[in-house]
């Protein structure tokens, strides 16, 4: 799980792997256990990679650290996750909603790799598990299935539920660097789960891994800090919210990651004057109560005056 994969050239039948693998502990202590992973890799002048475990949280944390050698002969560079699911789905997360691969696409959609927002899932009708890609947007199903010269552009997705993270290539002879050394860190998340796919679980995982908490010092004496804003819906999520006005006036962006419509109660930790239906462009549309319906995948957008 989690392998380097180095592709020398465009056929990717072939790949190497890391070779003299070095495996310690480096925390041992309550809150967190890891590993830390050495290895001498093809294509790199250092391969290491942390595998983290968190009390109390139903995830796996794996952070690579590539220092990439300059190489200018046609290379590429994986990370394989074979998932063992059988009859399993992939659903990929993309902008405010998800598709199966095949399934959902157009005719003439690339076949050979996948753009992910935060996720892509493989589950049956009882367990899965959630990948979140937090710096490789870019992933194959099945097979590694680029360079598309030397495998041919696919018409169907490849079979299985293995996912390869599509890290770096310099196959592409445009506007883009020859060759990829250097330093680079990537980061994924694993989230293994009972039941069926949740588009709504998977969506929160992402965002747990795109936008953490942050964490600050404040002054032992603080009051409590209560947000300005809280609901009790847990499939929608707040995607954007900016102060209008001086900060008179909020606008505030709602994502229903559900399939079904939701409703929810807005609830303000200081009185408001008004609340109205907006838009993309935050225009006032038209006056608003503090329960707010949402559609299936939708989107909500409110100015909230103060």
């Amino acid at each position: 799980m989690g392998g380097y994969l180095y592709v020398n050239g465009r056929s990717p039948e072939l790949p190497q792997r890391p070779e003299r693998i070095e495996i310690n502990i480096k925390e041992n202590v309550p809150l967190v256990s890891s590993w830390l992973v050495k290895a001498d890799a093809p294509g790199c002048n250092s391969l290491q990679y942390e595998i983290k475990l968190i009390a109390g949280m139903n995830r796996v944390d794996l952070h690579y650290v590539i220092d990439k050698q300059k190489i200018y002969t046609p290379e590429a560079v994986h990370i394989s996750f074979p998932f063992n699911v059988p009859d399993g789905i992939i659903h990929v997360e993309n902008a405010f909603g998800y598709y199966q691969p095949e399934k959902d696409q157009i005719k003439g959609a690339c076949k050979n790799f996948f753009t992910v927002n935060n996720y892509v899932d493989v589950g049956n009708a009882d367990y899965g598990i959630s990948l979140v890609s937090t710096d490789a947007p870019l992933i194959e199903i099945g097979d590694i299935t680029n360079d598309a010269s030397a495998v041919g552009w696919l018409d169907t997705v490849r079979k299985g539920t293995t996912i390869y993270s599509y890290l770096m290539n310099n196959y592409w002879h445009t506007n883009y660097c020859a060759t990829q050394e250097g330093i680079a860190s990537f980061r994924y998340f694993l989230h293994p789960y009972k039941k069926a796919f949740n588009p709504a679980m998977a969506t929160a995982q992402g965002l747990c891994a795109a936008q953490p908490l942050v964490v600050i010092p404040v002054d032992k004496k603080a009051e409590p800090f209560n947000p300005f804003i809280s609901y009790d819906n847990e499939n929608v999520f707040i995607v954007s919210m900016q102060p209008l006005e001086n900060g008179s006036t909020i606008w505030l962006a709602l994502y229903n990651a559900s399939e079904s419509d939701e409703n929810l109660q807005l609830k303000f930790s200081s009185a408001v004057t008004g609340i109205y239906i907006s838009d993309l462009l935050k225009n006032k549309l038209s006056k608003s109560s503090s329960i707010i319906s949402i559609p299936g995948l939708g989107l909500a957008s409110l100015i909230i005056q103060r």
